[in-house]
């Protein structure tokens, strides 16, 4: 089946239940009778809401660039920033629900900025990095749009700001939608035209904010056009009073200037995406102790040992832990670790790991005598974060 005009280039049927498309005389695809998987269009990572290492509900949380769902922060800046948030995971409902999504981010009020800087922001913000954002070809004649569809709820009828940002702060496009009915699932769309003019080279490359509260000359720039404002016109004002609150569910970035269906994918890939950014590991939660490594003395009073990690992360990450006394060597017995220093130069080449050198008390051990890192408690743990 071609067009008259291009007779090279249509749909035929090469065998039976199955179509394939050609374009200038050469099959580019062929669909069999099963169902033509969404693969992994949508460049956001957890728009489902499916991870939350850091805990399912967060409170205080203020607008600075604090994360809480995975792969998703709080930013905000200029003046003071006051208003405070509890940012936690809940279910979805309604149209939402229906369209197959169970989880969803609250961001919810609970300390007031009423009288904000003139040129402060503040919002819910998830950022493609540069790996991910290339496929774009910004700041060539080449350039691709972007369209994000979400679903969302709000205690707030109204204009709600919307903004995409590039190169980790260095322009903002501002734009927004409508929220029609409180209390109620509403599904949205905004599409943002390919940008010619500036290519994407900071490693926070593409970063979106749905904004909770603006100040009077942050809305001042030019809709749908780059500039340093994150707004255009006067939005709700989420942050201006506590228990109003914001919703986000089923959040997709994807290449082309029309929203297709949300692309599902494993919880497991998900994860692992998210692994890439952030690791954690405990609390346990439990009064019995977990084995973190397998480790080696290399003196009397230390040993060292290499914690496997699940993925490579994109850069060396920071880690924290909760306390060194947190922490066992043992043996025979358990020794409390006194100081804990790491090597994590292997965390984003090769195997994935980090290596941890542990001091415990006294001088009780034989070198290269083995023992096990253990969780001392139900307090210990262990983060690596190489956010963006």
């Amino acid at each position: 089946l071609a067009n008259s005009g291009d007779t090279d280039t249509g749909i035929y049927f090469p065998a039976a239940n199955t179509v394939g498309v050609v374009a200038g005389g050469t099959e580019q695809f062929r669909f069999g009778s099963n169902p033509i998987p969404g693969g992994s269009k949508n460049l956001l990572i957890n728009g489902d809401f499916a991870i939350w290492q850091r805990g399912t509900s967060i409170t205080g949380v203020t607008p600075g660039s604090e994360y809480h769902a995975d792969q998703w922060q709080s930013r905000g800046g200029y003046g003071t920033l006051a208003d405070r948030y509890t940012v936690s995971k809940v279910a979805a409902s309604g149209d939402a629900l229906a369209a197959g999504h169970y989880n969803a981010m609250r961001a919810e009020t609970t300390t007031a900025e009423a009288s904000p800087n003139i040129n402060r922001y503040s919002g819910l913000a998830n950022c493609i990095d540069h790996p991910n954002a290339m496929q774009l070809a910004w700041g060539t004649a080449s350039a691709k749009d972007v369209t994000i569809s979400f679903w969302v709820r709000s205690s707030e009828t109204g204009t709600h700001g919307f903004a995409a940002v590039i190169n980790a702060g260095a322009s903002a496009l501002p734009t927004s939608y409508t929220i029609s009915s409180a209390d109620t699932w509403e599904k949205k769309t905004i599409t943002i035209a390919g940008n010619t003019a500036t290519a994407l080279t900071s490693s926070a490359a593409l970063r979106f904010v749905w904004i909770l509260q603006l100040g009077s000359s942050a809305y001042s720039g030019t809709q749908n056009t780059w500039g340093s404002k994150f707004g255009y016109t006067a939005v709700v004002d989420i942050a201006g009073t506590t228990s109003r609150y914001l919703e986000l569910a089923g959040v997709q970035v994807e290449v082309g200037d029309l929203a297709t269906d949300f692309a599902f994918e494993h919880i497991g890939t998900t994860l692992r995406k998210c692994q890439r950014y952030f690791q954690k590991v405990g609390p346990t939660f439990t009064a019995s102790t977990k084995t973190f490594s397998v480790c080696t003395a290399y003196s009397t009073s230390s040993a060292a040992g290499a914690i496997p990690l699940p993925v490579t992360m994109r850069a060396e990450p920071t880690v924290t832990i909760s306390a060194a006394s947190d922490f066992y060597l043992t043996t025979d017995v358990n020794n409390a670790g006194t100081s804990v220093a790491w090597e994590v130069d292997f965390a984003d080449s090769g195997t994935p790991h980090i290596t941890a050198f542990v001091t415990g008390t006294g001088t009780p051990y034989t070198i290269t005598e083995s023992m096990r890192l253990r969780s001392a408690n139900a307090n210990t743990e262990l983060t690596l974060s190489a956010e963006l």
